[in-house]
């Protein structure tokens, strides 16, 4: 996205050390792109970028060091894993997130609408685990897990595992 003269709009914040702080803000939407850290002394900037999706949530927080780099990020270039990721589901709600070199943290939400995390992709095969050592549930209901499990669908496990449990 561009910017013509007048759209974005800066602020100025500084810490009790001298260093200065930049935020800029974008156009109509209000939402901040880009912060600038500058050093007291002024030799050292670090920039962090945040890329918004169609609808206005945060989908990507680009640190300091990936911005260094410049280029373009792409899933298979080696700095995508640098990257502060979100996904929302349908209804909005986070389902994943993503921090540096520390995969994803995924999660899933009870019939209150309430937040319930999974901690990352080693809860699904610990859950994959304990399937298999589950002989009295339905087969049917252990293709259904299973076959969520594939797709990493959390949330359909969630649902079906309450269901299961009859609350």
């Amino acid at each position: 996205m561009t910017y013509t003269d007048g759209q974005l709009k800066r602020s100025q914040t500084q810490d009790a050390d001298g260093n200065l702080t930049y935020a800029y803000i974008g156009g109509i939407s209000g939402r901040k792109i880009l912060d600038v850290q500058v050093a007291k002394n002024g030799s050292t900037s670090l920039n962090t970028a945040y890329v918004y999706d169609d609808l206005g949530r945060l989908k990507f927080v680009i640190p300091p060091k990936v911005y260094a780099l410049g280029g373009t990020i792409t899933p298979t270039s080696t700095t995508y894993s640098m990257l502060y990721e979100t996904i929302y589901d349908s209804r909005g709600r986070v389902v994943e997130a993503k921090r540096p070199d520390a995969g994803y943290t995924y999660m899933v939400y009870n019939e209150l609408g309430q937040a319930i995390e999974w901690a990352g992709e080693g809860r699904a095969v610990e859950l994959r685990d304990w399937l298999d050592a589950q002989p009295a549930l339905p087969a049917t209901a252990l293709d259904a897990l299973r076959a969520a499990l594939a797709r990493y669908d959390l949330q359909s496990v969630e649902t079906l595992l309450r269901n299961l449990r009859g609350n």
